[in-house]
């Protein structure tokens, strides 16, 4: 599996995560709003794509260069209709500091959820436009779309997080915290 390395500036991204910080926080948080200008330098949007042709798919199992992933959600997927299976892991940076205002700390995590939400979204329009015609799945990940957490472990030697500074704890959590992990599967699936 050949990895893709891309960096999103946070202009590109600015008003896709201005939709998700307003639907978090609401349309008049002119304080939040203003708050963006004290982050916005701190925003480094990476990201990881890699897209397997070669893998096997047996109920709520895939593997993939013999790292095996499973999910409950993946029994509604139809194996035969999948032509490649897409993981990914997107980080919008690290939004510390120095303060403890309680307000502050919230403006910035609102901020780096809204950009990793916005990250994810346009890590979906690249892998649609790369594979322009065929079907793409909802996207599962460590922690939700009924993945365990622990199945992350395998998205980071696969993808090789450590090239842009992902790394994580045995708990789950991944560092810088505003990241994200998840795969697409793509082809003329539908579901079971």
């Amino acid at each position: 599996m050949k990895n893709k390395y891309i960096v999103l500036s946070e202009k590109t991204t600015r008003s896709l995560a201005e939709k998700y910080f307003v639907r978090s926080c609401g349309k008049n948080d002119r304080e939040g709003k203003a708050f963006h200008r004290r982050i916005k330098d701190k925003v480094k949007i990476k990201c990881i794509i890699g897209c397997a042709d070669v893998f096997s798919m047996k109920d709520n199992t895939v593997t993939i260069d013999q790292e095996t992933f499973r999910c409950d959600a993946f029994r509604s997927i139809d194996p035969k209709a999948v032509e490649k299976i897409c993981l990914y892991i997107v980080t919008s940076g690290e939004y510390k500091l120095e303060t403890e205002n309680e307000d502050e700390l919230f403006y910035a995590d609102a901020w780096g959820t809204a950009y990793v939400q916005a990250a994810q979204d346009m890590v979906k329009e690249i892998i649609q436009e790369d594979y322009e015609g065929r079907g793409l799945s909802d996207s599962f990940g460590p922690g939700y779309g009924g993945m365990p957490i622990e199945e992350l472990k395998n998205f980071l030697v696969l993808l090789d997080s450590e090239n842009v500074g992902i790394s994580y704890n045995e708990s789950g959590i991944m560092f810088p915290l505003k990241t994200l992990a998840g795969v697409y599967f793509v082809g003329d699936h539908e579901e079971k």
